[in-house]
C-alpha cells in the first residue's frame, strides 16, 4: 500500500498529527488562490517601485558601521548620515537612475514574496480560525500566529532574492564589488562564497522578518477595527439602492366598499433599500483613506519594533562581500559587535529614513492589495467564508 493511499482519519495523513496535517494543508492551499497571489504581487511591485530611492538610502545608512572596520570593511559609502545628504551623493556620483539601483531585483523578489505573504497569511487564518469565526472576530493571538507563520514560509522560499537585492543596492562604481545585474550578482556570490552565500543572514531574517510580517498583518487588522469607531471620514459610505416598486395591477371596474378606501399596499410594492454592508460578501468597511491610514500605521509599528533585527540582517547579508574576510562569524557575533562598537545607535542607523519610507510603503501596499482584490471581484475577507481546513487549531 502506497503512502498516498494509506488509511487516514478525518482527512488527515496516517501517522501524522492533526496539527502537521493542517499545517501542510494550509501551505499547499496557499498556492491554489491565484486571486490573492496576483493581488499580492501587484501590491508589492507598486509599493517597492514607489519607495525604491528611500529603500536604497536606508540600506546604505544601515551599513555605515561596516565602513570603518579593518579587514572586511565596505569602502566608498556616502559620508552623510542624513536622508537628503545620501540622496544628493547618489545623484551626484551615480546619476538619478542610481536611485532605483537594485529595484529590478526587488521587483522580481517582491512579486513572489508578496504573493506568498498574503496567500500564506490567508491560509494560516483558516488553520487557526474557530468554526463560524470571521476575520473580524479573530483574536490578536490568532492574527499574530497566522501572520508570523505566513512570513516564515515566504522568507524560506524567497530568501536568495533578498540577498541579491541588498547587494545590488550596495553596488556602485565607487564601491568594491560592483555587479552587472541580478544574474551577475548571484554568479559571483556563489563562485566566491559558495551557495551558502545566498543564505547569509537568514537566521537574523527569520528572527526579525517573520515577527515583522505577523506584526504588520495584525496591526493592519486591529487599526482598521478602531478606525470604524472614529469620524466618518474613514468609513466607506454605502450607496443606497432603491428597488422600484412593483406596479399595481390594472384597476377593475367595480363598486368599491368603504373598507377598500383604507387599505395597506402589498409588501411587494414597498421600496426596499439595501446597502453594500448588508451583502454577505462585503466585509471591508473602511474607505481608501482608512486603508491608507491603517496601512501606514501598521508599517510604522511593525518596522520600528523590528528595525534592530533588520540592521543585523543587512550586515550579515553583506558580510564577506566578494570573498573578503568576514567581519562577523554568526548572527549573535554581529549583534554583540554592533552593540560594543556602536551602541544602540548602531542598531537604529537609517531608522528615520525608514519611517519616511515605511509609512507610504505600507499604506500603498495594503491599499493596492485590497483595491486589486475588489477589482477582481473577490473579498479581502475571503478566508472567512472559505472552507478549506476541516480541523482547526484553537489559540
Amino acid at each position: 500500500m502506497t503512502y498516498a493511499t494509506r488509511a487516514t482519519n478525518e482527512g488527515g495523513i496516517a501517522g501524522v498529527s492533526p496539527l502537521c496535517t493542517d499545517y501542510f494543508s494550509a501551505c499547499s492551499l496557499a498556492f491554489s488562490n491565484p486571486v490573492f497571489q496576483f493581488a499580492g504581487a501587484f501590491s508589492g511591485v507598486v509599493t517597492k517601485t514607489a519607495t525604491a530611492p528611500l529603500e536604497r538610502v536606508k540600506i546604505l545608512l544601515q551599513l555605515r558601521g561596516m565602513s570603518g572596520v579593518q579587514g572586511g570593511a565596505i569602502h566608498g559609502l556616502p559620508e552623510s548620515t542624513h536622508l537628503f545628504g545620501v540622496l544628493s551623493h547618489i545623484v551626484r556620483y551615480e546619476g538619478v537612475a542610481a536611485l532605483f539601483k537594485g529595484n529590478l531585483a526587488n521587483v522580481v523578489r517582491v512579486g513572489p514574496v508578496y504573493a506568498l505573504k498574503f496567500s500564506f497569511n490567508d491560509r494560516f487564518k483558516d488553520l487557526v480560525r474557530r468554526p463560524g469565526q470571521t476575520n473580524r472576530d479573530m483574536t490578536t493571538g490568532q492574527l499574530m500566529v497566522s501572520g508570523t507563520l505566513g512570513g516564515l514560509c515566504q522568507i524560506i522560499l524567497t530568501y536568495p532574492l533578498e540577498v541579491v537585492r541588498t547587494r545590488l543596492s550596495l553596488s556602485s562604481q565607487s564601491l568594491e564589488g560592483a555587479y552587472n545585474g541580478m544574474w551577475d550578482c548571484m554568479k559571483h556570490t556563489v563562485r566566491l562564497e559558495g551557495w551558502s552565500g545566498l543564505y547569509k543572514g537568514i537566521t537574523a531574517t527569520i528572527w526579525s522578518g517573520a515577527p515583522y510580517v505577523g506584526l504588520q498583518m495584525t496591526s493592519y487588522e486591529l487599526v482598521k477595527r478602531q478606525l470604524v469607531r472614529l469620524p466618518a471620514i474613514f468609513v466607506e459610505q454605502p450607496d443606497h439602492q432603491t428597488h422600484p416598486p412593483t406596479p399595481p395591477p390594472p384597476a377593475v371596474a367595480s363598486r368599491a366598499s368603504p373598507s377598500d378606501l383604507i387599505s395597506v399596499p402589498p409588501a411587494s410594492s414597498i421600496p426596499v433599500v439595501t446597502t453594500p454592508a448588508s451583502s454577505p460578501s462585503r466585509t471591508v468597511d473602511v474607505n481608501m483613506l482608512g486603508k491608507l491610514t491603517a496601512g501606514g500605521l501598521s508599517g510604522l509599528i511593525s518596522q520600528t519594533l523590528t528595525f534592530p533585527g533588520d540592521t543585523v540582517r543587512r550586515r550579515m547579508q553583506t558580510n564577506g562581500l566578494g570573498g573578503k574576510p568576514k567581519l562577523y562569524t554568526t548572527t549573535w557575533d554581529c549583534t554583540v559587535k554592533v552593540w560594543r562598537r556602536e551602541g544602540v545607535h548602531g542598531f537604529m542607523r537609517g531608522a528615520m529614513t525608514n519611517v519616511w519610507r515605511c509609512i507610504p510603503g505600507a499604506a500603498i501596499q495594503f491599499a493596492a492589495f485590497e483595491e486589486c482584490i475588489a477589482f477582481l471581484g473577490a473579498s479581502s475577507d475571503y478566508a472567512a467564508t472559505s472552507a478549506t481546513a476541516k480541523k482547526k487549531v484553537t489559540f
